[in-house]
């Protein structure tokens, strides 16, 4: 991941830079010097999965929320390319994707299934 790369990942999760430093206990500098010269390998595979998991919050969780009006996309969303392919966080958030909630919700509660 570059640097660039880790900014628009921490735009798209709608953080700063002292957000994560907080969340992963590190400096707020050492954030801020990952923003010049990328972040190691762990930091694009964490953020990597919660990119994937807020995808997957904004398909199926926030869709289900009677009543709650489903939020626009945002510019980043709206331009976002492919997730991240070839690292484990990638490979959940694929297999995640690929996940067919209607045929386990018919299994498990038919009355419930939409």
């Amino acid at each position: 991941m570059t640097g660039d790369e880790y900014r628009a990942a921490l735009r798209a999760l709608g953080w700063k830079q002292s957000d994560l430093a907080r969340r992963v206990q590190m400096s707020k500098n050492a954030c801020s010097n990952w923003a010049q010269e990328g972040p190691p390998a762990w930091v694009g595979e964490y953020l990597g999965a919660l990119m994937a998991i807020d995808d997957i919050h904004r398909r199926f969780v926030r869709p289900l929320a009677k009543g709650v009006p489903k939020a626009p996309a945002t510019p980043e969303e709206e331009n976002a390319g492919p997730l991240p392919t070839g690292t484990r966080a990638a490979a959940v958030a694929q297999s995640l994707l690929s996940f067919d909630l209607a045929a386990v919700s018919q299994k498990v509660a038919p009355d419930c299934a939409a």
